[in-house]
């Protein structure tokens, strides 16, 4: 009898120390894929009441189109109109400049309207762009030639991170190219400006 309760009180002990040896483990193991994600959709929609949005907005572009990256970006927008940069709507005027290669050829040259809202180091939006593919623009995950006119519709949000400068992200889709892959861009983006829009400084 008193080998069988020292034999159960040896288990007790080992099934104790593996409990907390798995549930350190546990606390200690790498975050996990769709951790990563919602941290990340946490910071793109959380706001930061330090920072504001200015009228002026520049930016570059990573721009993917069926997980190849098809060409980089460069553009500006100008608020035409911000109703309350603590919170509220915004109309704006755009142009989006891409390119691709070592040499920065211009394969598309894109303007337009942004709609939307911003609030403090939020801003969230839809644009909807002219766009002119230039014949340097021989793919877009397409076979079709460059050289003609498209449209182009796109959701987009940014976010700051210091008192001038922020990383957004947008999907769109552009008329034109078959298959109709959507493309994805990933930007550094930099504000600057006072008062409340173009409109606001007459």
């Amino acid at each position: 009898m008193k080998n069988a309760k020292s034999l159960l009180a040896a288990c007790a002990i080992l099934a104790t120390a593996g409990y907390s040896s798995q549930a350190q483990s546990t606390t200690n193991a790498a975050p996990s894929v769709p951790g990563f994600v919602t941290q990340f959709g946490d910071y793109l929609t959380t706001v930061n009441t330090n920072y504001n949005y200015q009228p002026v907005s520049m930016w570059t572009a990573a721009v993917y189109q069926n997980n190849v990256n098809v060409s980089d970006e460069v553009g500006v927008s100008w608020d035409l109109w911000e109703q309350n940069v603590n919170g509220g709507l915004f109309a704006a005027v755009e142009s989006r400049t891409r390119n691709a290669g070592i040499a920065g050829t211009v394969v598309s040259e894109g303007g337009g309207m942004e709609f939307g809202y911003m609030k403090y180091s939020l801003k969230v939006g839809v644009f909807g762009d002219g766009v002119y593919v230039t014949s340097q623009a021989a793919t877009l995950t397409s076979k079709a030639k460059g050289g003609y006119g498209a449209g182009e519709v796109g959701l987009f949000v940014n976010q700051m991170f210091s008192s001038t400068a922020g990383a957004g992200l947008f999907v769109s889709l552009q008329t034109g190219a078959r298959p109709l892959y959507p493309l994805i861009g990933a930007n550094l983006n930099f504000s600057f400006g006072n008062g409340k829009g173009l409109l606001g400084l007459f």
